[in-house]
């Protein structure tokens, strides 16, 4: 392969870049998409042929790194001709039928939004510079993979279940030697064998705290996966801001708000985002646990067992006390939560009220993006201030509240007469108002205790609002009614 790679770098043309537009107009304007350096295709096309037909791993490992000469050849080239035809050293030699002139130059104004004011050959080196840093940006990703991963040669595939798809259709997430991407049958993880089953476990970990939804691996029971698919999606985590008002459960009506996927920063000029190797996997595990609960009751049980193994294995190590009383635990975590900045998870008020009775959707605020980790702040003040005037409980600190609420009467059933039970309006509420501080909680120490992880996330609102169509839509849609 070498010799001919040597052969095909040595044909290069470097003084002109030839495009032949097809005779048919409405033909020729789809090629102005699909500009592209094509010279090395015949030595891709040799090398996948000889990786599909055999399944020794060595010997496909051969391969790859004759693929990856061949990418870095590419890579090289591309830059050098980006940069010729920006300083006009390679001329474009565009070959195209004269009566679909006309046409071709609409196109270029019209579909790929370049200044109509431009002469026809400037928007053909706009477009053509465009494919040629996209080829560039495609090729780049294709030497970081073969360089570091090899993922052609994973043998173990898992699909993701309950219809879940990352944010970007070509975005890709790595965790040490894994991949999770999305596929033509769903989002799927990549692995080489057994032995990273606890990475994959901890990949998804992440990203359901990540995204603040559960997630799961297909089984081969089809009927079993079905069941977790429903289950699972109507976990919702905003109903820690819904719950902790006494009037929901009574009211026909509903906020009209939906959460947000993350936006993962990319690595270098790749569609990879590499997440940080982590601390403390069982945080995660026990985090992810919670967001599998879909009633206030048990998601209490499973984010408290958050504070315990903090108080283990974090709180301990700083202070080293000889007794440790989970009440100053729960002081100490709560403090410091309120002065952390966290990673934000970002949700769109539609600012409607959706009447389930007479299926009316009324706007009543401004269509915007919240942050719900800013929003539970303001909750836990308000739950506060509610706490210090009640009867019973104002009397009682902060710790003393959550933890006889998280540790007693919901894990532990107390005496008796003080379990929880389905009163909605009453005892759900409250365990919900003891979940909203359970909730920053558990997200501090996780946060805490693997500080990269915000690292690798868009934090800024306005990434967020451009990549939403429905805020424009719902903002326009409708006068906010007073």
């Amino acid at each position: 392969m070498e010799a001919e790679l040597q052969r095909i770098k040595n044909n290069l043309n470097k003084d002109y870049f030839q495009i032949e537009l097809p005779n048919d107009r409405f033909e020729s304007g789809i090629y102005l998409n699909f500009i592209r350096v094509n010279n090395f295709d015949e030595l891709f096309r040799e090398a996948h042929n000889k990786f599909n037909h055999t399944a020794d791993i060595t010997k496909q490992q051969a391969i790859l790194r004759n693929e990856l000469m061949v990418y870095k050849a590419l890579a090289k080239h591309l830059k050098t001709l980006i940069t010729s035809i920006e300083d006009g050293s390679t001329k474009i030699n565009l070959t195209y039928n004269a009566d679909s002139k006309e046409f071709i130059n609409s196109t270029l104004s019209d579909l790929f939004k370049i200044d109509s004011d431009l002469s026809f050959e400037a928007k053909v080196q706009i477009q053509t510079l465009k494919k040629l840093n996209q080829q560039l940006n495609e090729t780049n990703q294709a030497v970081f993979e073969l360089e570091n991963y090899q993922f052609a040669t994973y043998k173990h595939e898992e699909l993701l279940g309950g219809g879940f798809y990352l944010r970007f259709p070509k975005e890709t997430i790595i965790y040490k030697e894994i991949s999770l991407g999305n596929s033509k049958f769903g989002s799927s993880i990549l692995y080489k064998d057994e032995s990273q089953n606890a990475d994959k476990i901890d990949l998804l970990n992440i990203l359901s705290f990540f995204q603040a939804s559960p997630n799961f691996l297909l089984t081969k029971n089809k009927s079993f996966n079905e069941k977790l698919a429903k289950l699972y999606e109507q976990f919702d985590i905003l109903d820690l801001l819904t719950l902790t008002t006494t009037k929901y459960f009574n009211d026909p009506k509903g906020e009209f708000r939906s959460l947000s996927s993350p936006i993962f920063k990319l690595h270098g000029k790749t569609q990879f985002t590499i997440f940080p190797d982590i601390e403390h996997r069982e945080l995660f595990n026990l985090y992810h646990s919670s967001l599998k609960q879909i009633e206030p009751l048990p998601r209490c049980v499973f984010l408290f067992r958050i504070v315990e193994y903090a108080k283990n294995y974090h709180y301990q190590q700083i202070f080293q006390p000889s007794n440790v009383d989970l009440i100053d635990v729960i002081e100490y975590y709560y403090n410091q939560m309120m002065e952390h900045r966290f990673i934000p998870i970002y949700f769109l008020d539609y600012g409607s009220d959706y009447n389930h009775k007479t299926g009316e959707l009324i706007k009543r605020r401004k269509t915007q993006y919240l942050n719900l980790m800013v929003e539970l702040k303001k909750k836990a003040k308000q739950i506060v201030e509610y706490w210090n005037s009640h009867p019973y409980l104002g009397p009682k600190s902060l710790g003393e509240i959550i933890y006889n609420t998280g540790r007693n009467t919901v894990a532990h059933g107390g005496s008796g007469n003080q379990n929880i039970n389905y009163d909605y309006a009453n005892k759900y509420k409250h365990i919900n108002d003891v979940n909203v501080f359970l909730e920053l909680i558990s997200r501090y120490i996780i946060e805490k205790t693997n500080p990269k992880l915000k690292n690798v996330i868009y934090r800024k609102k306005d990434m967020y609002e451009k990549n939403c169509s429905h805020l424009r839509i719902m903002a326009e849609k409708q006068n906010v009614v007073e």
